[in-house]
């Protein structure tokens, strides 16, 4: 039986062959293993700080509770690896293929994942604070109660996912697909969502106070005790949304697409409709009766 070392520190293993090893609890801490064929590995609990692993496959592989701070992981291939609760701290992930993976309760604060998939990858419990994502296909991931404050999110698209319970406050959306995305209960207070594709999306109980969704798609999407308090909605379009018991008091929307829209028992104190487009005579009625406000 061949007895494994468990300190591999600055080990030189470029293109090695390493497939299906237990490397369990090993420190790699600044090894080379770009381009190593490490499928299927087991890696958990292990230590790769600084480890150059460009290029490398790791696909199927075990990283639980890894440790990959500084990490670089240019053009890896990550698909279905199990990252959950590993700390991925200010490592290198552009051009990455993590579709599949699972990055449960995983620390990603400060990466950068510029290109490459997260496409119906698990990111639930994981914190992304201050991380950089742009253009990258994260379509029906899973990206629940997570920490997304000071991110930047440039051209990223995230049909499908579901971003339930997360933190995205105060974030600017640049250039980003979220059709068809739930964003339920999640927290957008402040967040710039201008021109933002959101049609269809699902944002019941999702606090958008103070938010800006200027020219942004809505169309057809669901708000369900949505608070949209002082939101700006000039220009945008939400014909055939749903907004029941939401709260767009004191909102602005001024030359909003209407058509369709559904304002059942939502608060509407002081919103603004200016030259609004596509109210019925009786949506105007009952907005002029509940303290909307220039509604023509």
């Amino acid at each position: 039986m061949v007895t494994i070392p468990k300190n591999l520190e600055k080990a030189q293993l470029s293109r090695a062959s390493l497939r299906g090893r237990n490397f369990r609890g090993a420190n790699f801490n600044h090894a080379n293993l770009s381009s190593a064929d490490l499928r299927e590995t087991n890696l958990s609990s292990g230590t790769l700080i600084w480890a150059d692993l460009n290029g490398a496959d790791l696909s199927y592989s075990n990283l639980r509770k890894s440790y990959l701070l500084w990490a670089s992981l240019l053009w890896t291939n990550l698909r279905e690896a199990d990252l959950t609760e590993a700390n991925l701290s200010c490592a290198q992930l552009s051009e990455v293929n993590l579709e599949s993976a699972n990055l449960s309760g995983a620390n990603l604060s400060g990466v950068v994942l510029e290109g490459g998939s997260l496409r119906e990858a698990v990111l639930n419990g994981a914190n992304l604070f201050n991380a950089t994502i742009k253009k990258v296909d994260c379509s029906f991931a899973q990206i629940n109660h997570t920490n997304l404050e000071k991110t930047h999110i440039e051209a990223v698209d995230f049909t499908g996912a579901q971003l339930c319970f997360s933190y995205l406050d105060g974030i600017k959306f640049d250039n980003v697909i979220l059709t068809r995305a739930n964003l339920t209960n999640t927290n957008l207070i402040g967040a710039d969502l201008n021109g933002v594709d959101l049609r269809a999306a699902v944002l019941n109980q999702a606090e958008l106070d103070c938010a800006v969704l200027t020219k942004a798609n809505l169309d057809r999407a669901f708000f369900k005790k949505t608070s949209l308090f002082s939101a700006n909605l000039e220009g945008a379009s939400l014909a055939y949304a749903s907004l029941l018991n939401s709260d767009l008091r004191q909102a602005n929307l001024e030359y909003a697409q209407l058509e369709g829209i559904n304002f059942d028992n939502c608060q509407v104190a002081g919103a603004i409709f200016t030259q609004a487009q596509g109210l019925t005579q009786a949506q105007k009625r009952w907005l002029k009766r509940y303290g909307a406000l220039n509604v023509s």
